[in-house]
C-alpha cells in the first residue's frame, strides 16, 4: 500500500488562496481498482471501516497513527467474495457489526478490537440475511430487529455472547413482523416504533425485558398506525413525528406515559399535516423541517403551542425550500435550502432576519446541492458542486468569502466525492473520507488542518437553563418556569419591554417565577441565568406577550383537566387531582387572566382550597406538578 502526500492547493470558487492544510492518500487497493472505504467508527484508540480489494473482497480494515497506514483487520470470509461488513456500532467495550462469512449468511459479529477477539455471535435461531440494518447501542448491549421463520422480524438484544443474544418479545405474535425501528434512549429506557395486529405501527418502550416491553400509546385509533419517527430528546421529554386520521403527520411529545404523550401543535390543519422531520435540538429550541400552506420550510419549537412557529418562508409562493442536513456550527444552524437560487447553503440564528443564504455557490436555478455537512476543527465542511454536477469538497467559516472549494494540488478528477463520508479520527486530528482525486480509483484520503488554534476554554460547570416555559400568561401577569440545572445555587433573571436595553438581574432561589404588574397586550423579554457559587452561566432569553383585556391566553394543558366540587361553590372547594399527586403549586386566575392568588401545596392528599372573600365569578384553577399543568374552572356564588 502506498501513501501519497499532497500540499494543499486551495481553490476558491472565485479566486485562489493558500491555507495550512495537508491532503494524504492511502491506496488500499493499488492500481485502478476501487477500495471505496466507508462506515468509519472510532474504537479503542483506532478507527475501523469497511473496504475492498480484488484479493479479499469487502472486509474490516483498521487504522491508527502508525506510518504504515491502515491495514486489513480480519479476513472474515477468505477469498475474493468478501464478508462485506455493515453498520459498525460501538456499545460499551465492544464493536458490533454485520458480516457474511459465506456459511451462515449475514449475522452479527462482535470484536474487542483484536483480530483473534473478533467472532460471530450465535445466530440463536435467526435465519440467514435476517438482521435488520438498524443497531442501537444501549447499556453495553445492542438492540436490533432480528428475523426468524417462526416469529418474523422482532425486537432482539445482544451483549455480544451467544446466550445473551435473544428475542426480547414477539410484539406481533406469530410469523408476522413488528419491524422495530427509530430507537431512542430516554430516562433509562428505549422508545421505538413497532407494529402489531391490534394497533398497527405505534410508539413502544422497552427496558430490555419482555415484561418491560409495551405500547406507550395508541396514537392513531382510526387508521391503526401513526408511524412515529424522527425522535429527538429535548429537555424533560422526547419529541417525534406521528400521523393521525384527523390531523395527519404532526409534531408530538412524550414523557414516556400514555397521558403524557400528546400532539404539540397542528402545524398544517387538515388530514395532510405538517410532516415534521430532521429534528435538531439547539440553543433551547428544536429546529426541523415542516410544511403548511407555505410549503416545506424551516420551523422551530420550544415544546409549546405558542412556541412552535415557522422561522422563515425561504422560498416564497408556497413552493417550500425543503430544508435538509441541519448541523450546528459556531452557535448557529446550517442547512441546505432551495429557493430561486437552487439548493444552496443556508444559516439561521433562530430569527427570520438571521436566516439567510451563506453563498450562492453555483449561480442559477439548480444550485450547488449542498450535502454531507461535517464540523472539523474550526470550519464546516461539506460536499457541493460549483459547476454542473462536479461534487467537490468545500468548507465555510460562516462568511461568503470564507466559503471555498479545496482539493489536492494534483487533483484533476471531476466529481471526486460521489461516495464521500466524512469522519474525524482523534488520534491524528485528521478528517478522513472516500474520494477519487486521481481519476483512477476511489480510495481513502485524509485532510489535516495544521493551524494552531488557541485552546478552547474549558466547559463551564455552570450551565444555563435550556428551556423556558410560559405556563400562564394573563393580562398583567405571567408564570414562568425553566428546566433545573444541576449544581445551581440560585438563578438570576430580568424582564424588560422587548427591544429595551438589558438591566441587572434579580435573584430567585427556585426555578419558577410569578411576574406581576405587567402591562396588558405588551411584548416582554424574559432572561434567566444560573448561578453556581461564584460562577454564572450565560443568559438564556425568550419573549412573551401579555393578554389583552378581552382575551385570556389559554396555554396547552399538559397534564389534563381536573374536577372541582362543589361547583358552583361559596368559598371552600376540593380539587380532585390524579392519584399519587401530593404536592404542587395552585394558581387561581380570574376571567381577565389576572392572578388572584397562588399557593404551594406540600405532602397532602386532601386538596381543599378556600376562596372566601373573593368576588363572585368564574375562575380558572391551575396546578403545576412535576413539569405538568392541570386545569379546571370553578364558579363562585
Amino acid at each position: 500500500m502506498k501513501i501519497i502526500f499532497f500540499l494543499l492547493a486551495l481553490l476558491a470558487v472565485n479566486g485562489y488562496s493558500q491555507a495550512p492544510f495537508i491532503f494524504k492518500s492511502y491506496d488500499l487497493n493499488p492500481g485502478s481498482g476501487f477500495s471505496t472505504p466507508s462506515q468509519f467508527v472510532n474504537f479503542n484508540g483506532k478507527y475501523f471501516f469497511g473496504a475492498s480489494t480484488p484479493a479479499t473482497g469487502g472486509e474490516v480494515w483498521v487504522g491508527d497513527t502508525s506510518a504504515s497506514g491502515p491495514q486489513l483487520f480480519k479476513d472474515i470470509r477468505p477469498g475474493a467474495a468478501g464478508s462485506y461488513p455493515l453498520y459498525f456500532c460501538v456499545s460499551g467495550n465492544k464493536l458490533f457489526f454485520y458480516a457474511d462469512d459465506g456459511v451462515n449468511g449475514i449475522q452479527i459479529w462482535v470484536s474487542d478490537g483484536t483480530s483473534i477477539g473478533t467472532k460471530m455471535v450465535s445466530a440463536s435461531g435467526m435465519s440467514p440475511y435476517s438482521p435488520d440494518r438498524l443497531m442501537f447501542a444501549w447499556n453495553g448491549k445492542i438492540l436490533f430487529g432480528g428475523t426468524t421463520v417462526a416469529n418474523g422480524r422482532e425486537l432482539w438484544i445482544s451483549d455480544g455472547t451467544d446466550t445473551g443474544t435473544k428475542m426480547i418479545k414477539d410484539i406481533y405474535t406469530g410469523s408476522h413482523s413488528s419491524d422495530p425501528a427509530n430507537f431512542t434512549a430516554f430516562n433509562g429506557k428505549v422508545y421505538f416504533s413497532a407494529a402489531n395486529a391490534a394497533y398497527g405501527n405505534e410508539l413502544w418502550v422497552t427496558d430490555g425485558t419482555a415484561g418491560g416491553t409495551s405500547m406507550v400509546k395508541d396514537i392513531d385509533q382510526y387508521t391503526l398506525s401513526s408511524y412515529p419517527a424522527n425522535f429527538c430528546v429535548f429537555g424533560p421529554k422526547f419529541y417525534f413525528s406521528a400521523a393521525t386520521w384527523n390531523y395527519g403527520g404532526e409534531l408530538w411529545m412524550s414523557d414516556g406515559t400514555d397521558t403524557g404523550t400528546k400532539m404539540v401543535k397542528d402545524i398544517f390543519p387538515g388530514v395532510n399535516g405538517g410532516m415534521p422531520s430532521l429534528i435538531l435540538p439547539f440553543n433551547g429550541k428544536m429546529y426541523f423541517s415542516a410544511g403548511d400552506s407555505s410549503g416545506e420550510e424551516l420551523w422551530t419549537s420550544d415544546g409549546t403551542v405558542t412556541g412552535t412557529a415557522m422561522v422563515k418562508d425561504i422560498n416564497l409562493g408556497g413552493y417550500g425550500s425543503s430544508p435538509l442536513y441541519f448541523t450546528e456550527y459556531n452557535s448557529k444552524v446550517y442547512f441546505q435550502a432551495t429557493d430561486t437560487n437552487g439548493a444552496e447553503l443556508w444559516v439561521t440564528d433562530g430569527t427570520a432576519a438571521g436566516t439567510k443564504m451563506v453563498k450562492d455557490i453555483q449561480p442559477g436555478a439548480n444550485g450547488s446541492v449542498v450535502s454531507k455537512l461535517f464540523v472539523y476543527k474550526k470550519r464546516l465542511y461539506f460536499r457541493a458542486s460549483a459547476t454542473g454536477t462536479d461534487l467537490q469538497l468545500m468548507y465555510t467559516d460562516g462568511t461568503t468569502l470564507g466559503t471555498q472549494m479545496i482539493a489536492p494540488a494534483s487533483a484533476f478528477k471531476t466529481a471526486p466525492l460521489i461516495n464521500a463520508q466524512f469522519f474525524m479520527y482523534p488520534g491524528d486530528s485528521s478528517m478522513y473520507f472516500c474520494a477519487n482525486y486521481d481519476n483512477i480509483s476511489e480510495e481513502l484520503w485524509s485532510l489535516t488542518d495544521t493551524t494552531t488554534y488557541p485552546p478552547a476554554p474549558p466547559p463551564s460547570p455552570c450551565d444555563s437553563p435550556h428551556v423556558i416555559h410560559f405556563t400562564h400568561i394573563g393580562v398583567d401577569s405571567a408564570i414562568i418556569d425553566w428546566d433545573t440545572v444541576a449544581g445551581a445555587s440560585h438563578y438570576e433573571y430580568y424582564i424588560i419591554l422587548y427591544g429595551n436595553s438589558t438591566p441587572g438581574g434579580s435573584m430567585i432561589m427556585n426555578d419558577t417565577l410569578t411576574a406581576l404588574g405587567l402591562a396588558a397586550n405588551t411584548k416582554y423579554q424574559f432572561c434567566v441565568r444560573t448561578v453556581c457559587g461564584s460562577l454564572t452561566s450565560g443568559w438564556h432569553c425568550d419573549t412573551f406577550r401579555t393578554a389583552s383585556i378581552a382575551t385570556f391566553i389559554e396555554q396547552s394543558v399538559s397534564g389534563g383537566h381536573i374536577s372541582l366540587h362543589p361547583n358552583p361553590a361559596t368559598g371552600v372547594f376540593t380539587i380532585d387531582v390524579p392519584a399519587g399527586i401530593k404536592n404542587g403549586v395552585v394558581t387561581i386566575v380570574n376571567m381577565y387572566g389576572q392572578v388572584v392568588t397562588r399557593k404551594e401545596i406540600a405532602n397532602t392528599a386532601d386538596w381543599k382550597f378556600d376562596l372566601g372573600g373573593i368576588a363572585k365569578g368564574i375562575y380558572t384553577v391551575e396546578i403545576k406538578h412535576d413539569g405538568e399543568l392541570y386545569r379546571g374552572k370553578i364558579m363562585l356564588q
